[in-house]
């Protein structure tokens, strides 16, 4: 009798000790999420609209802290992809107070270039983070999540087309290095 008592006292120290570890990991988690959010905020400062960007800035700091919480890889990626998403989402905010280039009759909003630019640049560099630090396909797919997440807060200033803008600028420079990746 004393020692299945001893034993059921110490099947629930385990219990305890392990609902204390995950509840600690998820407030971790959660607690590294506020830096984004203030990237979330910033964006809804300076005029993200409402409906598109509280529904992306959910989402981006969500998985954040999903993948925070995961670790790995996915923990990994949240900081560089946030980090370069900010990029495209500051051109884009800077497009956006420019306004429109005019050249004789026709104009042209600058935001859609800007998105796109700013993807291709944020696309460069999670490339040449992830091939330099020799990092599995699965880091590259996760901070492009974040990056276009991010990015797509500004870059949804003329609606689809920016984002569509960002993520083919996204694209171009992390396809080689998806496969560089792969192959080596």
């Amino acid at each position: 009798m004393a020692g299945e008592s001893t034993q059921r006292m110490a099947s629930e120290d385990l219990g305890r000790a392990k609902n204390a570890y995950e509840r600690a990991r998820f407030m971790r988690a959660i607690s590294g999420t506020i830096p984004f959010s203030l990237v979330v905020a910033f964006a809804m400062i300076f005029g993200t609209r409402r409906e598109i960007g509280l529904p992306l800035g959910v989402a981006l700091l969500g998985l954040a802290a999903f993948s925070l919480h995961r670790g790995g890889l996915f923990g990994r990626a949240v900081l560089p992809g946030i980090v370069a998403g900010i990029f495209p989402l500051l051109l884009a905010f800077a497009a956006r107070a420019c306004g429109h280039v005019c050249m004789g009759d026709s104009c042209m909003s600058l935001c859609v270039p800007a998105c796109s630019m700013g993807g291709l640049v944020a696309g460069a560099g999670l490339a040449w983070l992830g091939l330099r630090t020799k990092m599995a396909p699965t880091f590259f797919v996760a901070a492009f999540g974040f990056t276009l997440l991010t990015g797509a807060l500004g870059c949804s200033c003329v609606g689809s087309a920016g984002v569509l803008g960002l993520f083919a600028g996204l694209v171009v420079p992390l396809l080689p290095a998806l496969g560089i990746r792969r192959h080596a």
